[in-house]
């Protein structure tokens, strides 16, 4: 088959010829109406059919009809209310439609190409978003999370402004790639991977470095927006360093994979944890002190470290980095441990205070009772320390943030450490400290009047931005997240008024918050990034983690 654009329009649903979310992937696209029931029928085209009870199945052959560019077909679909309809070119050009026979409403819609007779298929991906090309050595599956696959690699901007493309088809980059995550790598099709490069590489326009992550998101099924809007709230409220992301479309050995978070990892770098990095193996008193990466964690490690807290709970922390440790590091790092379990279960409760940074333990904790992440505290919850040139040692600090795929699992109006889903260490205790709540009154203040305000704006332009790739993302994984992408709209409203709940309860709970006073600077991030959205036909202009317009255009 040569090049041809497929387009879909008609009477209902508001399709659109112009719209390429209703066009062919490849040979195929699949669309899942959101209500009605529609009888099927075939008019300017010879069919058959056969049918039983409840199918009816229609071969069209297309005709030429006046006034139409080439081939067109009207087609009256049976299918009830959110039922899912998949077209597929078959042999000759014909059309194969397959759908539910239903009550009499009738609904037209017309089909028809603009047939080329030379050039390339149509590309398997929406092309709204950057492309990553990866190809490994020979075709090598990737089956673990331990070994790398020897690969090579390139990403395609497609013209967006702001992002640089990376190698080429001619030119690629080498890399190796491996599985990664726990519960995402075992449990879905869609698999998250990890990337080296051989050197360190500018990702689009995100920093330096050889360590990268795709997210598959696989379990998302509010949109795609549980890390990005997470993410995007630690910005906002200021946490120290947050990962940086860009959705991407991946394409593994010439099988196109889906939409996917292609983000930093969480490591030790000047442009990341920006911490004094620390040599594994050394046992010099001076060195074992700082810095550390800590990660409070439910999965056993050569480095985890497993103790009982102070409430009699069982707790695992694990050694991120220095990642391999002599019995001095080990010995160091399991003395800070138990130190921090002991001074949160002091009766007097003031000393915490002089291990642990107040301020960035509020501002990580606010983000995550604002996305009711009830399992964090329990897994993918970091912690880190430094030391200076002089040997002074820092406090401890939480963050960056990381997973928030149990996001709004709950829905519950109570606090993330109200009875919790998973095992959670450490913060029901901290959040009792009069200390604590006295500086997460003041945080809320101004996340509730400085922030809040233009988050729906920051949210929306999110969704937007990978809408079209999410509906290509539901064709490939059929059965996994196909209801995500049916309607982005739906679902980034469904996400909002989820969180919009949540804000609305922590109100009741803390109401304003306390002001800040004219000697108290609470710092918030913003991202030298301004982006402008149109809502309801007016221009808003925003700052913050939005990467994206409405329209899905990135500007400066």
């Amino acid at each position: 088959m040569g090049r041809a654009d497929y387009y879909l329009c008609g009477t209902f649903n508001n399709w659109d010829p112009q719209d390429s979310r209703y066009r062919f992937s490849g040979n195929r696209l699949q669309i899942t109406l959101s209500s009605g029931d529609y009888m099927c029928k075939v008019t300017n085209g010879s069919w058959d059919w056969s049918a039983d009870a409840e199918q009816l199945s229609y071969m069209c052959t297309p005709r030429e009809v006046k006034g139409m560019p080439n081939d067109h077909w009207n087609i009256c679909f049976s299918l009830s209310s959110r039922q899912t309809l998949i077209f597929q070119m078959m042999e000759g050009d014909s059309l194969c439609v397959t759908g539910q026979f239903a009550a009499n409403r009738y609904a037209e819609a017309a089909y028809y190409d603009h047939q080329q007779d030379e050039g390339p298929d149509p590309e398997p991906y929406s092309g709204t978003l950057p492309v990553v090309f990866i190809n490994t050595e020979n075709g090598a599956p990737i089956l673990d999370k331990e070994n790398y696959v020897n690969a090579t690699g390139y990403i395609d901007n497609r013209g967006l402004s702001g992002y640089a493309s990376l190698g080429s088809i001619e030119n690629p980059v080498v890399l190796g790639i491996r599985g990664r995550g726990n519960y995402t790598w075992t449990g879905f099709g869609k698999k998250p991977y990890k990337i080296k490069f051989s050197s360190k590489q500018n990702v689009l326009d995100m920093g330096k470095n050889k360590h990268w992550a795709l997210m598959a998101s696989a379990d998302d099924n509010l949109g795609f927006l549980r890390n990005p809007v997470g993410y995007l709230l630690s910005k906002r409220i200021g946490l120290r360093w947050t990962p940086s992301y860009v959705p991407v479309e991946l394409m593994l050995n010439g099988e196109y994979m889906g939409l996917y978070m292609l983000t930093e990892t969480i490591r030790v770098d000047n442009n990341r944890v920006n911490i004094t990095g620390q040599e594994d193996m050394t046992s010099h008193a001076d060195s074992i002190t700082g810095g550390w990466l800590v990660e409070i964690d439910n999965y056993m490690d050569v480095n985890t470290y497993c103790f009982t807290e102070g409430n009699g709970e069982s707790a695992m922390i694990t050694m991120k980095s220095p990642e391999v440790l002599s019995s001095a590091q080990r010995s160091y790092i399991i003395s800070q441990i138990d130190g921090l379990n002991s001074v949160f279960y002091e009766s007097t409760s003031v000393h915490w205070e002089q291990q642990v940074d107040l301020t960035e333990a509020v501002k990580y904790y606010l983000v995550q009772e604002i996305m009711e992440d009830t399992e964090s505290y329990h897994g993918s919850c970091y912690l880190y320390k430094d030391i200076d040139s002089n040997g002074a040692q820092s406090k401890w600090y939480f963050g960056p943030v990381w997973d928030f795929g149990n996001s709004f699992h709950r829905n519950a109006n109570r606090f993330i450490y109200d009875g919790p889903s998973f095992s959670q260490i450490w913060i029901g205790q901290i959040a009792s400290f009069p200390s604590f709540q006295s500086e997460l009154k003041r945080q809320w203040y101004v996340f509730y009047h400085n922030i809040y305000p233009t988050l729906r704006v920051e949210i929306q332009a999110l969704a937007n931005a990978y809408s079209e790739a999410a509906i290509y993302d539901a064709v490939r994984w059929q059965g996994t997240n196909v209801q995500t992408a049916n309607n982005m709209t739906r679902k980034e409203q469904d996400f909002w008024n989820r969180l919009q709940n949540r804000v609305n309860w922590l109100y009741s709970q803390w109401g304003e918050g306390t002001a800040p006073t004219a000697t108290q600077t609470i710092e918030t991030e913003a991202t030298p990034l301004a982006t402008k959205c149109i809502i309801d036909g007016q221009m808003v202009i925003i700052r913050g983690e939005s990467h994206f317009n409405v329209t899905g255009q990135r500007i400066r």
